[in-house]
């Protein structure tokens, strides 16, 4: 990818702080990580200005930390 990382979408201070490993284990989530990241690629160039991810990924359990919603 031209501007995006895997390391911004699964990036979380929260899990930092709490210690929370928030990489995803199961390879369907991760390749439609690498899937997101291919067409906010897209959209970035079209775009032509930077894109922040703020949350691009949550584990259970960071959710829960967060307080985010059980579908989410």
């Amino acid at each position: 990818m031209r501007y995006f990382k895997f390391k911004e979408l699964i990036r979380s201070s929260k899990a930092d702080e709490k210690g929370i490993d928030n990489f995803p284990k199961d390879a369907e989530i991760i390749d439609n990580l690498i899937l997101v990241m291919e067409n906010l690629d897209k959209i970035r160039e079209e775009y032509g200005l930077p894109i922040y991810i703020s949350s691009g990924y949550r584990c259970d359990e960071l959710n829960k930390a967060v307080g985010g919603v059980s579908n989410s």
